[in-house]
């Protein structure tokens, strides 16, 4: 498994204010995770009230790049051991457990939805 990050400058289109602060942009850290030839993607939203930050996530993705994985059908277990590789880190976790969807996904050319077996409807 191959781990490789980018830090990026969501820009809003409109400026997003909540009761104490306003922003115009959103921190973020795009991952890539890579096994037998297939990629997943993730994301790791940084908004200013959360305590991580583009420095913390990539130290966090630094330190399980080291997890050996041999079998990624086993999703499940990866992101439990990811889990416990430090507390918190959530939005940094976050973004793994969807880049290993997604990279679950391609390998066996499912969407995530079907993953899960859920019924994808529509609405007009």
């Amino acid at each position: 498994m191959k781990i490789s990050f980018i830090k990026y400058s969501l820009e809003l289109k409109h400026q997003f204010t909540i009761s104490y602060s306003s922003r115009k942009s959103t921190p973020i850290v795009l991952i890539k995770i890579e096994h037998d030839g297939f990629a997943g993607y993730g994301e790791a939203s940084l908004p200013p009230y959360l305590t991580e930050t583009q420095e913390s996530v990539i130290n966090f993705l630094k330190l399980i790049s080291r997890i050996d994985i041999e079998d990624i059908s086993n999703y499940k277990k990866i992101i439990n051991e990811v889990d416990k590789v430090l507390e918190n880190n959530t939005a940094a976790k976050a973004a793994v457990d969807i880049a290993l969807h997604n990279l679950y996904g391609q390998i066996n050319e499912k969407p995530c939805y079907q993953l899960f077996d859920l019924q994808l409807t529509f609405y007009l």
